[in-house]
């Protein structure tokens, strides 16, 4: 079954079978076209940027009503979120998943109802200044963690845990994602100095190996305070501390912010800060068009 959804601040209008904003076609825009321009830096190298097109979306469809009370309310909810203004979020689900994407509505289009029928032609019409979908479910893969060994019956000596440093994690989309790494800080080592402090390079490591070989590092030479929770956003390139604040400082030079690589990719973690911690990585596939 397809379905799409929209929704911001002041609603959501659903357009499905079943509903009575329903759809007969649809137009995603195609891939979406960008604009380069080429210029000289201040020390005169040069630099060129991208810009993409807005992507355009077009979904016609129909206003089913059974009165027309009902035709009166339908069409005032659908001006009311449809405001031609107010930013939103378009889902578009279907058998084999659901996506979404940043979307301002244009003001619809109704038509007149046809004859006998309280049935109105309706155009919905979106225009997304993003040229990616992004997967509605998160991933999540463990980077840094403790397992228990023990079994029983046992016998001494035994090894009755392990630290897990590295997890393969796959992108199933068509585009990289960049992910969002999240690390707890837990107890410290009986030397460390209480609170959160700068350490000696390298401190926390977070390596990225796509399965072309190709390899994006970022070095965090920073210590979190027990209970602390750190979290790096690659997309926003961002590092914060709920204790710490703003901890992009403390981010070695040499740091780049790591992305999930279309198809297969292994991730590793080093820590020599003293502090026993954990991690996760998150991040939702990306797709070019769905």
């Amino acid at each position: 079954m397809q379905k799409f959804k929209f929704a911001n601040d002041r609603g959501e209008i659903v357009i499905a079978k079943g509903s009575p904003y329903i759809f007969n076609d649809y137009d995603f825009g195609g891939s979406a076209a960008y604009q380069r321009e080429d210029y000289a830096d201040t020390d005169g190298d040069e630099i060129v940027s991208a810009v993409y097109d807005p992507r355009t979306i077009t979904i016609d469809g129909h206003i089913i009503a059974g009165t027309l009370e009902e035709r009166f309310h339908l069409r005032r909810m659908l001006y009311r979120v449809m405001d031609g203004k107010t930013a939103g979020t378009l889902t578009y689900e279907n058998d084999a998943g659901i996506w979404t994407i940043r979307a301002v509505p244009r003001l619809p289009t109704v038509g007149k109802p046809v004859t006998g029928a309280l049935i109105s032609p309706a155009v919905f019409e979106f225009e997304a200044p993003s040229f990616y979908w992004t997967a509605a479910s998160e991933k999540v893969a463990p980077l840094y963690r403790r397992r228990d060994l023990i079994t029983f019956p046992f016998s001494l000596p035994a090894v009755w845990t392990e630290r897990l440093m590295s997890a393969e994690v796959v992108n199933d989309g068509s585009l990289d994602a960049p992910p969002v790494i999240i690390i707890n800080g837990e107890k410290a080592a009986a030397s460390e100095q209480v609170g959160p402090q700068e350490v000696t390079p390298p401190g926390i490591t977070i390596t990225v190996t796509n399965a072309a070989g190709d390899t994006k590092r970022l070095i965090l030479n920073y210590s979190p305070e027990e209970a602390e929770t750190v979290t790096i956003d690659c997309d926003a390139m961002t590092v914060t501390g709920d204790i710490g604040g703003n901890l992009i400082r403390y981010v070695d030079v040499t740091s780049d912010f790591p992305v999930v690589s279309v198809g297969k990719n292994t991730v590793t973690m080093t820590n020599t800060t003293g502090r026993v911690i954990t991690a996760i990585m998150k991040w939702h596939d990306r797709e070019a068009g769905v």
